[in-house]
């Protein structure tokens, strides 16, 4: 019974000094996560053939969504994509990066935009920009939603577009129409 009071009067006396200096207030209590530069290296069996550097992903924020790392939340987000002909900048105000499988080895990337879009394709500098963008598991494509892209003097215009292997293909209506011709200026100064 002595033992039982003692060890809850020092009970309460932690919890009082607890309560009395704000020991673990919320105010205090910082966000999971870390800030960055972060980088991650995105490995595709596509790229690894054709002898190319991984997809890099860069952000300045990374935030845990879930206990076991699977779920990241990244503000904002960078993508720098090798192509066989060509690369791709593609930038994002936020992202989400998920592991999924066993050993986690299926990673997807999906970007909320505005998407920003930029770089050469087989020669070809284009800049455009995106609802969304997405990096599928186990596929060398970029998923690009709501596109507006200038590329080669034309702009275009499509619900859905997948960027694979170095051609951008359209699912869906596409519009094209002359692009601005100050941006096919700029774009043609591009080397």
């Amino acid at each position: 019974m002595r033992r039982q009071n003692s060890l809850l009067r020092m009970v309460a006396a932690v919890l009082a000094t607890v309560a009395v200096t704000g020991c673990g207030a919320q105010d205090e209590a910082q966000e999971p996560g870390v800030r960055g530069p972060v980088v991650f290296r995105l490995w595709d069996r596509q790229a690894r053939q054709q002898n190319l550097p991984p997809t890099v992903i860069e952000t300045a924020t990374v935030r845990q969504i879930d206990a076991d790392f699977r779920d990241l939340e990244m503000i904002p987000v960078q993508v720098r994509r090798p192509l066989a002909d060509g690369e791709l900048w593609i930038h994002a105000p936020i992202g989400r990066f998920h592991a999924d499988g066993a050993d986690g080895r299926r990673q997807s990337v999906t970007l909320q935009g505005p998407v920003h879009v930029t770089g050469v394709l087989r020669g070809i500098p284009l800049s455009g920009s995106a609802a969304t963008a997405d990096v599928p598991p186990g596929r060398a494509v970029i998923v690009l939603t709501d596109l507006q892209i200038v590329r080669g003097g034309l702009l275009m215009t499509t619900p859905h577009a997948e960027l694979s292997d170095g051609q951008l293909v359209a699912s869906g209506p596409v519009s094209l129409a002359p692009g601005a011709p100050a941006m096919a200026a700029v774009l043609g100064a591009v080397p």
